[in-house]
């Protein structure tokens, strides 16, 4: 059956979807949800330019802003599922090897040493992890 589902565009414009799956529902509810997450902090930033341009020309001293941007706090949240998703397609053993690879930044002989196994059986889970990320990525 489906279901017709409001997809902001814009502050003050949206489009109605016709979905299929809940999946599909639950995913442009998430997006507008972070659009107007992100409207607010825009909005937000917006009513602060004034103040800062008028300290920048009161003490000739520049504000920085060293935070991440709304857009790219929105890129890394899909990359972070997107890593999510592609790690459930390996058994735990590649997980933790991926993990502490990764994450951890410990090398291959480090792992083996810290599970107790022979290096050479966590290059190969190491590489058939490698390779089933590989495999899933390349459909992007």
């Amino acid at each position: 059956m489906k279901k017709k589902v409001a997809y902001k565009l814009e502050q003050t414009k949206s489009i109605i979807v016709e979905v299929e799956t809940v999946e599909q529902e639950q995913k442009i509810k998430e997006f507008n949800r972070d659009f107007e997450r992100i409207d607010r902090q825009n909005r937000r930033i917006i009513a602060k330019t004034d103040s800062l341009e008028q300290m920048y020309e009161e003490t000739g001293y520049e504000v920085v802003d060293d935070s991440t941007s709304p857009e790219e706090q929105y890129e890394q949240k899909e990359l972070k599922a997107t890593i999510a998703k592609a790690m459930e397609g390996l058994t735990e053993k590649q997980k933790i090897v991926i993990y502490k690879t990764f994450w951890e930044e410990k090398t291959l002989r480090e792992i083996s040493r810290e599970l107790n196994v022979h290096h050479s059986s966590i290059e190969e889970i190491y590489s058939l992890a490698m390779k089933k990320l590989k495999k899933y990525f390349e459909k992007f």
